[in-house]
């Protein structure tokens, strides 16, 4: 069985993954949700996202947007962190992601727009 610390808003950075790391760790680390547009311009806060520590190798990237060019581009920047994959936020809910386009409304949009 794998234990699998999930992705949590304002939670799942850097210090919190060494914590749990210095209390036993886990299998697999998913970062918080990384806004792919906001990661392609180097936004005030993205350098903290791509903190990897403390066990590259574990790390799973979350990666939002509205496009699916802007998510590829990111997804080339996260794997050059290292890690063992990329999740794709498709569900996420909260209404100041899905008004946007990202999260649950790509499972709204028509095939022909992704």
């Amino acid at each position: 069985m794998k234990l699998i610390c999930a992705p949590m808003a304002t939670l799942s950075h850097e210090a919190f993954r060494i914590s749990v790391e210095e209390f036993g760790g886990c299998d697999e680390y998913f970062t918080e949700m990384i806004n792919a547009s906001s990661l392609l311009n180097m936004g005030p806060f993205e350098k903290y996202y791509l903190m990897n520590g403390p066990c590259p190798e574990k790390i799973v990237w979350q990666l939002t947007g509205t496009s699916a060019e802007s998510l590829a581009k990111a997804a080339e920047i996260v794997c050059e962190k290292g890690g063992i994959g990329i999740d794709l936020n498709m569900g996420c809910s909260a209404p100041q992601i899905y008004k946007t386009g990202a999260g649950i409304a790509w499972m709204l949009k028509p095939l022909k727009e992704t």
